[in-house]
């Protein structure tokens, strides 16, 4: 997989990901243009979207009948070190999954998915252990 990111001005960058164009930016108290959402937020779109993906996947392989899913994800971010001073890192994160059944009579295979789904996840279970990203610099001539 590959995805390209190309800077537009400020500090907004377009990425795009097959067919599929993103606005990437911070909001004006962060000193962007808040043209799209932040690098920060896309990394809990990715966790939110893979969970919930995952869930679906589950529920359609055992045909647990779902009227809605919804997935809510709570990012923790702070300053490291005592007075505040180093830069600002993820801390943490919360996910919760609302699941809206269609018929209550399927609780043990509702049971079974929730029991299972996470370990699928490949986009939870990697920022979870850590992911090495090499970081390189080149340019252009």
């Amino acid at each position: 997989m590959r995805v390209e990111v190309d800077w537009t001005g400020g500090i907004a960058f377009t990425a795009t990901a097959r067919q599929f164009s993103l606005q990437i930016d911070e909001p004006e108290t962060f000193h962007g243009a808040d043209t799209g959402p932040s690098a920060a937020e896309y990394l809990a779109i990715g966790v939110g979207g893979c969970l919930g993906t995952s869930f679906a996947h589950c529920a359609r392989q055992v045909d647990l009948p779902i009227a809605s899913i919804k997935v809510i994800v709570d990012v923790d971010m702070h300053h490291g070190g005592e007075d505040r001073t180093r830069p600002l890192r993820i801390t943490g994160m919360a996910t919760e999954l609302v699941v809206t059944l269609k018929d209550e009579s399927d609780m043990d295979v509702f049971d079974l998915c929730v029991e299972s789904f996470k370990k699928y996840c490949v986009v939870t279970q990697s920022v979870i252990s850590g992911i090495p990203v090499d970081v390189k610099v080149t340019r252009a001539t």
